[in-house]
């Protein structure tokens, strides 16, 4: 997997996560991300770590 699928992962995890939670639309949600991203205010693995525990990992894991 290539760092462009990477960030893509992540960033479809965050930007979703953050659409449900303040429940707006997806320009908005992307606005906010990437805004947040280019400041420092977020980080894409710790934000995807907050967003997904590690049950949800392990058992997406055990599917494939």
């Amino acid at each position: 997997m290539g760092n462009d699928d990477y960030r893509a992962d992540l960033d479809t995890v965050n930007i979703t996560s953050i659409m449900q939670k303040n429940k707006i639309d997806y320009i908005s949600a992307s606005n906010m991300y990437y805004d947040g991203i280019a400041s420092g205010t977020y980080n894409r693995a710790n934000t995807f770590k907050q967003n997904v525990s590690l049950d949800d990992v392990k058992k997406q894991y055990t599917q494939v």
